[in-house]
């Protein structure tokens, strides 16, 4: 018997249908994070601590259709390119994850 220790588990599951907004302002937040506007896909789901794969724990697939849908409604801070092999994800610098809390309150 261990006095004063708790001891839970707690499980983290990944969120099926994420707004887009919240992807947009952590990819924003990673890039200020990382000083770097340029992303990739494949480096956003290996960064085990920034960005949307971390926090929301979104699969591949989940975080490809939001970003498309991203880049469609949101092109002033975003462009995408996830064809052929590529998997560039470039956030305009002239925004800031602020910019994007200021978007979803309008």
């Amino acid at each position: 018997h261990t006095r004063g220790k708790v001891t839970s588990n707690i499980e983290k599951k990944p969120w099926n249908d994420p707004n887009s907004l919240a992807i947009l302002y952590s990819l924003y937040r990673a890039a200020e994070h990382n000083e770097s506007y340029d992303l990739t896909l494949s480096g956003i789901l290996e960064d085990a601590e920034n960005g949307p794969y971390a926090l929301f724990g979104l699969d591949e697939s989940t975080l490809t259709r939001s970003l498309r849908q991203l880049s469609s409604d949101h092109s002033t801070f975003l462009t995408i390119e996830l064809v052929k092999g590529l998997d560039n994800i470039n956030l305009k610098r002239d925004k800031r994850s602020t910019d994007v809390i200021t978007l979803a309150c309008n």
